[in-house]
């Protein structure tokens, strides 16, 4: 049997639990969850974005991390044992930036997590090379791009290798960025020149031959792929900064992307709450009905709402009064009003990471482009309403839901969204360092 070691630190807190949620428990399923995750990131950029291509996917996933359901159960051929070498007491100072990431983890939601400063050991089995390479492979990529638990979009999770892989399989491959900025560039760039550094690309461009050995064949993505590829044309990676803490890390990705917050902790300037971005109007439209009389407002235009594109649900909270307030959230599309079926969730596109060099700390930003929903038309729904505290309970004054339309009339929803995510690729060059990818859809 091939196997492969690994020694990991976290660098923040790591929200992963498991049946009982009350306790921080570090899960050989959740790590085998995210690297399936990465894994299809990988293979689909070879296997192409198109529908085809996931019947593809999900037939190579299944062949080497397993699968269970309709068609059958098929055992893993990748076995992940997980261990905590040592726990730290070690606690996260929060501020403004890293309360707003992890809010449904920390603050009035408090819950358990496994400290940074922690230790872990994975510890990964097979009994073909090529499956623990791709294992391997994934899992390079899920350090170093995205993170682990609740939250492993926006910083939460983060760990680093601290040395190179036990193992007698070789990939020609480095696990730990060298040191200094030049280090870790060349870390995740092509690197030609040193064959013990080859990055992002050198990872795919593996990935890609391996499953061609076992029969895959390649193919092109679609514009834009139906799930997330890392592939050059339709995601992106940049550097930020070196700091020697990572909250300062942490806050250089939040000013660009929240902006500086305001004595009551409402942020402004960045990103995502710019105004051709965000409509911070809707609560007031609602409230203002409310205060005409009516009891059920309807469909609301927010034509500069553009943040269902980086994911939902939204949660929308606007204080009137000292007890009087409009709640709501953006949290479906009806992809289809004859069976009025609904699709809940969207998962950003975006995910915000931390590496490690020595005592230095460097933020990622890692994105995809890729269908927003199958035949999106324009609207978003949303529900809630008027409320009054009254006591610890709140009591609804007034209803509010139905159709948000984030587009105008005969505004092409394809061209929008595309549009969007040119706009954030030019932000992200503007601030940080381009490190993987040549533009979204180019």
């Amino acid at each position: 049997m091939y196997e492969a070691t690994f020694e990991l630190e976290a660098i923040t807190p790591l929200f992963m639990r498991g049946a009982d949620q009350r306790k921080a428990e570090f899960r050989p399923a959740s790590v085998k969850g995210v690297m399936r995750w990465w894994f299809r990131a990988l293979a689909g950029r070879h296997l192409g974005g198109t529908p085809k291509a996931m019947t593809a996917l999900r037939s190579a996933e299944s062949l080497i991390f397993g699968s269970a359901g309709k068609t059958g159960t098929r055992r893993s051929r990748v076995i992940v044992d997980v261990d905590i070498l040592e726990e730290s007491n070690k606690s996260f100072p929060l501020d403004d930036y890293s309360r707003y990431f992890w809010f449904s983890q920390v603050g009035r939601y408090t819950k358990s997590y496994i400290p940074p400063g922690t230790t872990f050991e994975i510890t990964l089995r097979s009994h073909e090379e090529a499956y623990l390479k791709i294992a391997m492979l994934s899992l390079w990529a899920a350090v170093h791009l995205g993170g682990f638990g609740s939250r492993a979009r926006k910083f939460g999770g983060s760990l680093s290798f601290t040395r190179e892989p036990d193992s007698d399989v070789s990939l020609g491959l480095k696990f730990v960025p060298g040191q200094g900025e030049d280090g870790i560039k060349m870390f995740y760039r092509k690197n030609d020149n040193d064959k013990q550094e080859r990055g992002i690309s050198y990872v795919a461009s593996t990935v890609k031959n391996l499953l061609s050995k076992m029969g895959f064949k390649g193919g092109a993505p679609s514009n834009p792929p139906k799930f997330p590829i890392l592939h050059e044309r339709y995601s992106f990676v940049f550097l930020g900064d070196v700091h020697e803490d990572p909250t300062s890390a942490i806050e250089e990705v939040g000013k660009w992307y929240l902006g500086t917050p305001d004595e009551n902790g409402r942020f402004d300037g960045g990103f995502r709450f710019q105004s051709q971005r965000a409509d911070r109007r809707i609560p007031h439209r609602i409230y203002d009905q409310f205060s005409q009389g009516k009891k059920s407002i309807k469909s609301l235009a927010a034509y500069s709402e553009r943040r269902p594109y980086l994911g939902f649900p939204i949660q929308f909270y606007k204080s009137f009064s000292e007890d009087e307030f409009v709640q709501f959230t953006v949290d479906h599309w009806n992809a289809d009003k004859k069976t009025s079926k609904k699709t809940n969730r969207r998962a950003s596109g975006l995910w915000f990471s931390l590496n490690r060099v020595g005592r230095h700390y460097y933020p990622i930003v890692t994105g995809f482009f890729y269908e927003f929903f199958p035949d999106y038309h324009g609207p978003v729904r949303y529900r809630g309403g008027v409320y009054k505290k009254i006591g610890k309970r709140k009591e609804q004054l007034a209803s509010a839901g139905g159709a948000l339309f984030i587009l105008k009339k005969n505004e092409e929803p394809l061209l929008a969204y595309t549009s969007f995510y040119r706009d954030l690729y030019d932000s992200l060059f503007e601030n940080f360092e381009a490190i993987y990818g040549e533009g979204v859809g180019q």
